[in-house]
């Protein structure tokens, strides 16, 4: 896309604290170290900051859209405090309680589009971390929750474009998301680069 398009760059730009959370260690803070009313402020705060933030093209991509708070800061209060899906759910609503307003405002401004390995949280934690060269057993539980109640925002409708990939090639997915995404701007493609039309 070119000057059409512009990322909004990772999440941890948008909020100084990031910069003493790596310091110790992001892992130890985010699941032992960090109180949650503090992890639910940061990803809140760092994710209405990027809503808030302007950019320089038409179209601005986003890795993790404004639904995503909800669904990680589900995760880490069902690692930390042995909660189950729905009791999570419903702490992650209480801490996120002071931001609802303005993460509903950002979230109409966003179009969401999902993409998950498979509807089975166990799969899709397996297939998520194939790449990774160790995978702890925190890491691996927050891994399931977080498909789970990512899972949970798509039966919630907070997705309004979804994509399982399956096993699907690659190039098949990108296709997919350009598909989706096409109408939503003149100047997003609408296949891959050499694909020709289908029919």
């Amino acid at each position: 896309m070119g000057r059409a398009a512009t990322s909004a760059g990772p999440l941890d730009h948008y909020d100084p604290r990031w910069a003493a959370i790596k310091a110790v260690g992001m892992t130890r803070w985010w699941f032992e170290t960090g109180p949650v009313q503090e992890v639910a402020d940061v990803l809140a705060t760092s994710y209405l900051e990027r809503s808030r933030n302007p950019f320089s093209a038409p179209v601005r991509l986003l890795d993790r859209g404004i639904p995503m708070p909800g669904a990680s800061v589900a995760a880490t209060v069902a690692v930390r405090e042995d909660l189950g899906a729905e009791q999570a759910a419903d702490r992650a609503r209480l801490l996120l309680a002071p931001y609802e307003t303005d993460l509903r405002v950002a979230e109409e401004s966003e179009r969401a589009l999902v993409l998950l390995h498979c509807d089975d949280p166990e799969e899709g934690t397996r297939r998520s971390m194939a790449h990774e060269v160790t995978v702890t057993d925190t890491c691996a539980a927050y891994q399931r929750h977080l498909h789970a109640q990512v899972n949970r925002l798509v039966d919630e409708d907070r997705f309004p474009m979804a994509i399982r990939i399956g096993d699907r090639p690659t190039v098949a997915n990108q296709d997919e998301v350009r598909r989706l995404l096409a109408p939503l701007h003149p100047d997003v493609p609408c296949r891959s680069p050499g694909t020709a039309p289908s029919g």
